[in-house]
C-alpha cells in the first residue's frame, strides 16, 4: 500500500505540476506529531524545499519506512535514531500529551547568536 501511495504521489506531481523525479528534489516523509491537535498520520510531500535539522531528526522518509517494513521493522528504525530521543521546537505542544516523555527544553545548536 505504501509503495502504491509513493507511485501515485509521483504520478500526480508529474501530471499536475510537471515535477520530474530525476531532476527535482522530492521528499516524502512522516514525522512524530508536534501537537495533540495535529496528531494525525499524514504524508508530507515537499518539492525543492529546504529542511530544518530539527525536522530531519524526527522525520522518517517513505522509502526508509518501506525498507524497514520489508526488513527489520519500524521499531528498530525509530529507536536507532538519536538514541531514541527526539527534539522538537519549544513552540510545539506534543510534550503536554500524557505519556509522552518530556525532558524539558534545551538550547538549539542551530540558532546563530548575532
Amino acid at each position: 500500500m505504501l509503495e502504491k501511495l509513493r507511485e501515485d504521489v509521483f504520478e500526480n506531481l508529474f501530471s499536475v505540476y510537471g515535477v520530474d523525479r530525476d531532476v527535482d528534489k522530492v521528499k516524502l516523509f512522516f514525522h512524530f506529531p508536534v501537537a495533540e491537535k495535529t496528531a494525525t498520520l499524514h504524508l508530507h510531500v515537499w518539492v525543492n524545499k529546504a529542511d530544518h535539522p530539527l525536522n530531519n531528526a524526527r522525520s522518517f522518509g517513505l522509502d526508509e519506512i518501506i525498507d524497514c517494513l520489508k526488513g527489520n521493522g519500524v521499531i528498530d528504525m525509530i529507536l536507532s535514531r538519536n538514541g531514541g530521543r527526539y527534539f522538537i521546537p519549544v513552540t510545539d505542544t506534543i510534550g503536554s500529551i500524557a505519556g509522552i516523555p518530556n525532558f524539558g527544553a534545551v538550547s538549539n545548536p542551530f540558532i546563530f547568536d548575532l
